[in-house]
């Protein structure tokens, strides 16, 4: 297999592989190829329809997808290599130094690049219902926040028509919006820690505008429902962090 040689290669192309980029090429670096899973260019902002964002680096309010297409635009304008619906699968430091990077597609298949400096832009990861330990079967039904953005906001699917969010970051915020704009009920918005994640004006915007209660120091101890979610426990935590008996 021929191995395709670059100076630098940037794993991710959302908000932070596109701006690594396009800084990369100002500073003098003409050698820069972009990696991106997805089949289109702009990560997670893809999905983030709402607006807020630009205000700092644009000096105006921009939707996730008109913020995204900022950075786009400036990669097509400095004729930066990418390629779209690729995934890599494995990046190793070979014995010359070099970066070794293995990735396939469906248009291009297997591919062997190398690189003297790669990039990792890849994201973050939402913690799992597994990871978060709550007990009870896998019923369908249960999404991370990321997961219901992408399918309402992209896919156009509504993921559910009573609803309950666990988490009170921005994204957790957002979406109960977001659902409640699209129909459905959201019955509650739990949160562990005594003091919500997200923006004050979040909470203002996406829940007391909507009349969605928010309970700090509450989460969920159990999920139930064996082929699909029929309800969920919620219980008040101590200082601990631990369900207290009796307040489910």
């Amino acid at each position: 297999m021929e191995r395709t040689a670059y100076n630098l290669i940037i794993i991710g192309g959302g908000p932070a592989g596109l701006s690594a980029a396009v800084a990369a090429y100002d500073a003098g670096e003409r050698s820069i190829l972009i990696l991106e899973r997805d089949t289109r260019l702009g990560g997670i902002l893809n999905q983030c329809i709402h607006n807020g964002f630009g205000l700092h680096t644009f000096q105006e309010e921009l939707t996730g997808p008109e913020y995204a297409q900022r950075y786009i635009d400036k990669v097509i304008e400095r004729g930066i290599e990418y390629k779209l619906d690729t995934m890599v699968m494995s990046l190793i430091q070979t014995e010359d130094g070099l970066k070794e990077i293995m990735a396939v597609s469906e248009k291009e298949g297997l591919m062997l690049l190398s690189a003297k400096a790669v990039v990792l832009g890849m994201g973050c990861r939402e913690r799992s219902r597994g990871a978060l330990n709550i007990p009870g079967f896998r019923p369908a039904g249960v999404f991370s926040a990321g997961t219901a953005q992408r399918l309402v906001n992209i896919e156009g699917y509504l993921p559910g028509r009573r609803v309950v969010i666990l988490g009170s970051g921005d994204i957790g915020l957002i979406m109960a919006r977001r659902m409640t704009l699209e129909g459905a009920k959201v019955l509650v918005c739990a949160e562990l820690m005594p003091y919500s994640g997200g923006l004050k004006r979040n909470i203002v915007q996406c829940l007391d505008d909507f009349g969605i209660p928010l309970k700090l120091s509450h989460t969920v101890v159990r999920i139930e429902g064996k082929e699909r979610v029929e309800g969920v426990v919620i219980a008040e935590v101590g200082p601990d962090r631990k369900p207290i008996p009796g307040t489910e």
